[in-house]
């Protein structure tokens, strides 16, 4: 059983693809800054938060104390 590589199948996938458009990676990458920017800004946010206060009591006998 021969291997030969042929013209039309190339290895390396999406690393290889990237690697020979560099520009397309770096707008890829710019454009998922932006998006994560824009996401962070239309984030609700609260200055101060509302926390409940949760309060127990334990009353436990104790003999001979």
């Amino acid at each position: 059983m021969q291997t030969t590589s042929s013209p039309e199948r190339q290895e390396g996938g999406l690393a290889r693809f990237f690697v020979e458009h560099r520009e397309v990676g770096w707008l890829a990458l710019v454009v998922i800054l932006v998006w994560g920017g824009l996401a962070l800004l239309r984030l609700a946010q609260q200055e101060d938060p509302k926390i409940p206060e949760r309060i127990a009591l334990v009353v436990t006998p104790f003999p001979g104390a």
